[in-house]
């Protein structure tokens, strides 16, 4: 098969990294693959096999961008057209629209759409554009119910897989006793991996571990990542008197290395749908706490993490000291790690992409499939 995928812009986002990962186990097997980005970014795609476009728009309503999109499409004949989350669904639809091409598109839905959508006419608006979207595969079984309820006529044209991960990269690293993790300090300390969005509420971050420092001033804090909030993040830390234990690495590619020597992973996010992040941290053998937003109640479900409120930043103080005054047994994690290996391996996942897709492609309404398959 041939196909397109579709990624936001130049940058190490879930979505984005997903997109890529998926690309490279769809080449293994034989098929075609073109990445399409629609923005420009500062970190460099490069891949054996796989052909990197750029459009370089300049707004959601580039019809340069269109058009180009269109050409490529037209040239090279994909099977599907893969749009991954941001604004590249709502490009392929207008390029369509516009320049009538006629690829399917298979919108990937990596979140919880009504946390983004709150008023009438945005909400009239992308059911138009969903109207012209072939089918979504959506990320958790969460986001697909919340997918359902806000656009309930997508019901049959919605599956739900999970995103994967590379396994074999990850042993490689935690195997090596020689990996570096320059930037990182001395002594025990916790690690956020994340784009400095509002999502990943890294001021709350901030509060909880001015909590923590309270009862442990040596704790350390190592912030990995890059985004729009950096800069203000970064003045923040400064203005709390933190810079002394609060550690911001900006984007890194060695967060396997990072997690290797932290003593756990923090996600206290507003908004998620199924963080690969956690994923990575719990097959590296890492405890990991996050709020109960998206998948992560379920991911994180029997005791395979801690879940805390939203919004309860005593409580996620609490159990990260927890986690340091009893940890967790060397058993436990190891059956944490066998878990996510089972469930969320790239291997797994992709026979599950290309049932769904087939299924899609026939016409036929896919049959429910669960990790195990």
């Amino acid at each position: 098969m041939n196909i397109i995928q579709l990624i936001q812009k130049k940058q190490l986002r879930g979505a984005e990294t997903f997109a890529l990962q998926l690309s490279r186990e769809f080449v293994k097997r034989g098929h075609k693959v073109k990445i399409v980005v629609l923005q420009d970014g500062e970190v460099e795609l490069d891949f054996p096999d796989v052909e990197v476009l750029h459009i370089n728009a300049k707004s959601l309503f580039d019809l340069k961008s269109f058009k180009k999109l269109a050409t490529i499409i037209r040239n090279f004949k994909p099977d599907w057209v893969q749009a991954n989350a941001g604004d590249t669904m709502r490009y392929a639809v207008l390029s369509r629209i516009v320049y009538g091409w006629k690829s399917p598109i298979i919108f990937r839905n990596a979140s919880v759409v009504s946390q983004y959508i709150k008023n009438p006419i945005k909400k009239f608006y992308y059911s138009f554009l969903l109207k012209q979207v072939n089918n979504i595969i959506s990320v958790s079984d969460v986001s697909m119910r919340d997918y359902i309820q806000m656009f309930p006529f997508m019901k049959n044209k919605i599956q739900m897989i999970p995103i994967g991960i590379e396994t074999e990269e990850l042993d490689k690293v935690m195997g090596y006793q020689g990996v570096g993790v320059s930037g990182c300090p001395e002594g025990d300390y916790i690690l956020h991996v994340g784009g400095f969005t509002f999502e990943k509420n890294h001021e709350g971050l901030l509060r909880i571990f001015q909590r923590l420092l309270k009862r442990r001033p040596d704790l350390q804090l190592v912030l990995a990542g890059d985004g729009p909030l950096f800069s203000s993040i970064q003045e923040k830390v400064k203005a709390l008197g933190l810079a002394s234990n609060v550690h911001l690495l900006g984007r890194r590619t060695d967060v396997a290395a990072l997690m290797k020597h932290a003593k756990m992973v923090v996600l206290p996010s507003i908004i998620e749908g199924l963080p690969g992040v956690l994923l990575e941290a719990m097959y590296c053998r890492v405890p990991v706490i996050a709020n109960n937003v998206g998948a992560i109640p379920d991911l994180l479900a029997d005791r395979r993490g801690v879940v805390v409120e939203k919004g309860d930043e005593e409580s996620f103080a609490n159990a990260i000291l927890h986690q340091f005054e009893q940890p967790k047994s060397e058993a436990h994690l190891d059956g944490v790690r066998n878990y996510v290996r089972e469930h969320y391996s790239m291997e797994n996942v992709i026979s599950c992409w290309l049932f769904v897709v087939s299924s899609f492609m026939l016409y036929q309404k896919p049959q429910p499939i669960t990790n195990n398959q």
